[in-house]
């Protein structure tokens, strides 16, 4: 292969062409339902989010107006790249095939890369729009109190306390959120204790292993997610969600997608390589607090 702008030109975009294929198509995974996404248009993002999304109460005189929790909760984009050299012969030599293989394996990067700041969001336990930790004890919606963080190890107990807490939380008016927990997520090391909690159709009766009783959280539909990312320092880390509404526990913001380019002509003759670049800005931050209850404890 003739190096000169042209060929690489053509290069780029069966490159891109390889890209786009591969970037609608991306690989399934359960995490990406613990987070809203947005679309972001500036280097951030600004959140103001109420307790109650969407609330309503009887219009009695003048109308309530609810004050925005904060006016100042940014989320700012962050960027990320991934770059390849490919050697000058190899080009030369007809050769670049086995990196026309790796395009699909970058695009899926990017996904990936979006499931590990979803679940950095949750082991980071940032601050969220009120200035409090996402999960904490004591925030006040109102003067309704929200907990929703424990440090007890994953037991069908502290499942049960968390499942309950979170569909008893009311709004600043005293009104239920009607959350509705439906994902349970752990890593590798909790994976058998929670599909026991789930999966079980009977368990003891909490006296005795002889007496089996049916399992009442076997029938809620509870979705099972083993994420990769809670291992190590977090692989006794388990988080309970609501992922039915639009706004969820995590947001992810994109504010531009990644599209690969290869260096010219002029580049590539200074260096002896071809450069295979790909860049894209994405963020993410805590959203509604109610909306996901987080077990953290310690390894």
């Amino acid at each position: 292969m003739d190096i000169n702008n042209k060929s690489l030109q053509a290069l780029e975009e069966s490159i891109q062409a390889k890209w786009t294929k591969a970037f609608n198509a991306p690989p399934q995974n359960q995490l990406n339902v613990l987070a809203t996404r947005y679309t972001s248009t500036t280097a951030s993002n600004n959140y103001a989010f109420l307790e109650a999304l969407g609330s309503w109460s009887e219009w009695h005189g003048a109308r309530q107006f609810k004050d925005i929790a904060s006016d100042d909760y940014k989320v700012i984009n962050r960027t990320f790249e991934s770059s390849i050299k490919m050697p000058k012969e190899q080009l030369e030599d007809d050769q670049a095939g086995m990196y026309m293989d790796i395009v699909p394996s970058m695009s899926a990067g990017w996904f990936k890369k979006q499931q590990a700041l979803i679940m950095a969001v949750l082991t980071s336990n940032p601050l969220a729009y009120d200035g409090k930790a996402l999960f904490a004890t004591d925030r006040a919606y109102g003067d309704s109190t929200i907990n929703n963080t424990t440090s007890g190890a994953l037991t069908a107990t502290t499942f049960e306390a968390a499942y309950v807490a979170m569909q008893s939380y009311t709004d600043h008016d005293g009104e239920p959120l009607a959350t509705m927990p439906d994902t349970l997520v752990v890593g590798p090391s909790l994976a058998k204790t929670a599909d026991d909690i789930l999966g079980n159709r009977y368990i003891g009766d909490g006296e005795t292993s002889a007496v089996q009783i049916m399992n009442y959280y076997n029938s809620l539909g509870v979705r099972l997610v083993v994420s990769p990312y809670l291992i190590d320092t977090y692989k006794n880390y388990w988080y309970l969600a609501d992922t039915t509404d639009v706004v969820k526990g995590v947001l992810l913001q994109i504010r531009r997608n990644p599209m690969p380019t290869l260096s010219n002509a002029q580049e590539v003759e200074r260096s002896n390589t071809v450069d295979f670049m790909a860049s894209g800005r994405m963020a993410a931050g805590p959203a509604v607090p109610h909306k996901i209850y987080g077990g953290l404890v310690s390894a």
